[in-house]
């Protein structure tokens, strides 16, 4: 905008300059008559006018595309077509889940700095990590743990089993017969602390050395 305005300014400088010549000579040679009533009539005047705004339109035109060009390539939106991830870290397990959906009619048409408004107003712990055309990601931080974690820890004097759920919350899944006062000092201490594990397996695994 302010290389237009700089433009503008510049080509009504020299309009005026060339019309304050063009009146300047028509005055000095006016009353000459060296110069001949043909090379000075009201026709070439109009003219050589008409040449210089076209060439002044031409150049504020130029300028503009190449402008409008700039804008266009430095500012790529959000499309249907863009891909849209969210990527959480949850911090008491250090687990990062991604998550890939297609943008909302509200996304669609936003440009970075959009974005990143949109996602201030609207997500909390949440920021845009990279921005595209092609693909967009929003990293989250969640101080819990993932859906989906077991942990295996104590209840009422037994080994039990717990998961978590969608929201983090803690729900217990299987008491086992295995009494935690036979356990050595040190393996109790990690069942009072609670030991997080990621799938069945490994609760089966952990559960089969506690129980041998």
């Amino acid at each position: 905008m302010r290389k237009n305005k700089l433009s503008l300014v510049t080509g009504i400088l020299t309009l005026a300059l060339v019309f304050g010549f063009i009146g300047f000579t028509i005055g000095y040679y006016g009353q000459s008559n060296d110069i001949s009533q043909t090379e000075l009539n009201k026709e070439a005047q109009q003219k050589l006018i008409n040449a210089l705004l076209q060439a002044q339109e031409n150049r504020i035109y130029s300028d503009n595309q190449k402008n409008n060009q700039t804008v266009i390539n430095a500012g790529d939106t959000i499309t249907k077509n863009t891909k849209l991830i969210y990527k959480i870290k949850y911090t008491q397990c250090g687990s990062v889940i991604k998550e890939e959906k297609n943008p909302t009619v509200d996304l669609i048409g936003l440009n970075e700095e959009g974005l990143k408004n949109y996602v201030n107003e609207n997500y909390q712990n949440s920021e845009v990590e990279s921005f595209s055309k092609k693909e967009v990601v929003i990293f989250k931080i969640e101080n819990r743990v993932c859906p989906n974690h077991y942990m295996v820890s104590i209840h009422q004097g037994y080994i039990a089993v717990y998961k978590y759920d969608e929201e983090g919350n803690k729900h217990l899944l299987e008491r086992t017969k295995i009494p935690v006062n036979r356990l050595p000092v040190i393996d109790q201490e990690k069942l009072q602390r609670g030991i997080l594990l990621e799938d069945v397996k490994e609760v089966n695994q952990l559960l089969e050395d506690f129980s041998s």
